[in-house]
């Protein structure tokens, strides 16, 4: 009792000496700070938001904690994640938050991002909770959101079989980190809603259950879910990781099952996947799914041309594509993990009712998967010793080709980490499911080596970099014969106080055919962003400034300067985005973060010359209400129409409108 009186005493002064000298940046504001270009403009950046605003909003109980629920947070190291878990079991049960400050491998910053995601339960019985338990101290929570557009697009009018609004409703029950279930609703604008072919309401639904911790039972989950084993090579149906965050993991690999929460229509299982701890040191996972698919079809409907994941069911053709197709998936993986080092085999097996027919006439779909039927079967490995971490996987299948991916990292100290990536993807391999590191979007045609490093010299001062040269033996989209690409990047953040101040500047060399395809000329693109930050309990101020100079044939140069303010008191807040964009044209785009609706990662992308100015206001009038709305505009000066075909706007300017209320029962 002493001793644990003496921790609390401790870690209390020294968290309230760090809260003196540092101010918590929310975790929108820190997957900004690690996001460039590549990675918001992917639909895994989408879903890694939706993870971890479902994660902030839920939150996991510090005291019964593991590692794999750890190993959801992508700006922990795998020597963190064993120094939380040690310490949990060394203390537990923790009375505050604040005691993990003794974890020396957590910097404050780092502590403080860290417990937005975590609170501390009372103390529960050990003994399995009856179905009584649960319906009585379990919590509901029930979320709607709209949006409203003040303009009409070209589909709005003739070609889209809905409306121009866009809604959904997500219902989820969680009994603390043990139970949990969800049914959301969902409807992209100009999708039909109770009428056509979506004449039962929503055009998307999801919905599971999962059970946690139930004994050996370490995790089932029944409906829709995501999976990833190792280094996704095999299996990865969750984000990937972009180049920044993989630095900030130490690319550490991690095998997941998740409930499919997220509103995005592809990338997901559904069925039932569970598993279950044989021994202490052994785990078995088992996963089944079928479901429809879109697909565009061959001209006699006999084969699959193209598997489509977009969700967008909103003129006629799309919705014939809507579910044309079914795709049946069975499979499971083993794994050992003692003293420091995991050992795990995972294996795929794919079917679809249809062929698989890609147009490998076009070189770079020649070695695209053709047939339907599939395999897949990896090995993957970590070992944790310290502050030295290997991890990998090396994976092949019914192509009879390999791909594997390695990595190696060394903390020195909390202030000096390095790491390294090696991949090396051969064109003819394909994994249906396989997602990990590289340039491409797919573990396909690719090798390469990343080098990565994260220092802090000073209190308060982090400086993040990474160099990476990646080389393709094949042709690939826009591109006829192999190619290069280099792409380099320095980050230095630092904080004092309320004020942080951000420089980034990163260098990309990427290759493309020119004009009559005979040869390769090298596109390079330039990025770089200063910004300075104030932050208090009451008031955030950001203002940032962004350039963008791309080259191919021509040069093209943009710019972004932005202001940002909020003030925020127990029961509401209100901030507002003024930002002024000038670019020549596409390839020198510029993104904004800034502050959105719960579950919704926003950043809108701008290019042309405009304005672009948004206030934000949300009201808690009880601790289990909550209600926001977001009202927007983009006005450009250089034209008269926003967008194309169906998309296109016949006015200079766009104005929207989001709301979004949120209830705990």
């Amino acid at each position: 009792m002493i001793r644990r009186l003496c921790l609390v005493l401790l870690a209390s002064c020294f968290s309230l000496l760090q809260s003196r000298a540092q101010t918590a940046l929310t975790w929108e504001q820190t997957l900004d700070l690690l996001g460039e270009t590549e990675d918001i403009e992917s639909v895994g950046w989408a879903s890694q938001g939706a993870l971890l605003g479902d994660l902030f909003v839920q939150k996991m109980d510090i005291n019964t904690i593991t590692k794999s629920e750890l190993e959801q947070l992508p700006f922990l190291s795998a020597q963190q994640v064993e120094d939380i878990c040690l310490f949990v079991y060394k203390y537990a049960p923790l009375q505050t938050l604040n005691e993990l400050s003794m974890v020396e491998s957590l910097d404050g910053q780092q502590r403080l991002l860290l417990q937005q995601f975590l609170r501390i339960d009372p103390p529960r019985p050990s003994q399995l909770p009856s179905l009584d338990q649960i319906l009585k101290h379990g919590n509901n929570e029930l979320m709607a959101y709209g949006y409203v557009p003040f303009f009409s697009r070209q589909g709005d009018r003739d070609g889209y079989e809905g409306y121009k609004y866009r809604h959904w409703l997500r219902y989820t029950f969680n009994y603390g980190d043990r139970v949990k279930a969800a049914v959301i609703g969902s409807q992209d604008a100009g999708e039909p809603f109770f009428s056509g072919k979506n004449s039962k309401g929503y055009d998307y639904y999801s919905f599971f259950l999962q059970l946690r911790k139930f004994g050996r039972l370490k995790s089932l989950v029944v409906g829709r879910y995501r999976a990833r084993f190792g280094m996704g090579l095999v299996m990865n149906t969750n984000f990937t990781l972009g180049k920044l965050t993989t630095l900030s993991s130490l690319g550490r690999g991690t095998t997941q099952l998740t409930g499919h929460s997220s509103r995005m229509d592809g990338l997901y299982l559904q069925g039932a996947a569970a598993t279950i701890a044989l021994t202490k040191h052994l785990d078995i996972t088992a996963l089944g799914s079928w479901r429809k698919i879109d697909a565009t079809l061959t001209a006699d409907g006999q084969g699959i041309v193209t598997l489509l994941t977009s969700g967008m069911h909103r003129t006629e053709s799309e919705l014939n594509r809507k579910h044309n197709a079914s795709q049946w998936v069975t499979g499971g993986n083993i794994e050992w993990h003692n003293y420091g080092i995991t050992l795990g085999l995972t294996g795929v097996y794919t079917g679809y009712d249809k062929p698989l027919q890609p147009n490998t006439a076009q070189e770079y779909r020649k070695y695209n998967p053709a047939g339907d039927r599939f395999w897949n079967v990896g090995l993957h490995y970590a070992y944790q010793h310290g502050p030295l971490a290997l991890s990998g996987e090396t994976a092949t299948g019914d192509s009879h080709a390999l791909a594997t991916v390695n990595t190696l990292s060394y903390e020195f100290s909390s202030r000096l980490k390095l790491m390294a990536l090696q991949r090396f993807y051969s064109y003819k391999f394909y994994s249906i499911y396989g997602q990990s590191y590289g340039d491409n979007t797919a573990a396909q045609n690719e090798s390469g080596l990343y080098l990565g490093g994260e220092w802090k010299p000073l209190n308060g001062l982090t400086v993040m970099g990474y160099t990476d040269v990646a080389y393709f033996p094949r042709p690939r989209y826009l591109i006829s014969d192999s190619s290069h690409s280099w792409d380099n990047l320095l980050q230095a953040t630092y904080t004092r106080g309320a004020w942080t101040v951000l420089a980034r500047y990163r260098l990309r060399k990427t290759e493309r055919d020119n004009a009559d395809k005979t040869d390769l000329l090298t596109k390079t693109d330039h990025r770089g962003r200063f910004s300075l930050t104030y932050q208090t309990h009451h008031w955030q101020a950001k203002t940032q400034a962004d350039l963008s100079q791309s080259h191919l044939t021509d040069n093209s140069f943009g710019y972004m300067l932005s202001q940002q303010g909020a003030y925020r008191t127990a029961r509401w807040q209100v901030g507002g985005t003024l930002a002024y964009f000038n670019t020549d044209n596409y390839d020198s785009r510029v993104y904004l973060f800034e502050p959105g609706m719960i579950y919704t990662m926003n950043f809108p992308m701008f290019y042309g010359e405009g304005i672009h100015y948004a206030l934000h206001f949300k009201w808690t009038p009880t601790p289990r209400l909550l209600c926001q709305a977001k009202l927007s505009t983009a006005n450009y000066f250089d034209r008269n129409h926003i967008a194309s075909e169906l998309q296109q706007i016949n006015h200079s300017s766009q104005t929207e409108l989001e709301l979004q209320v949120k209830w705990r029962f």
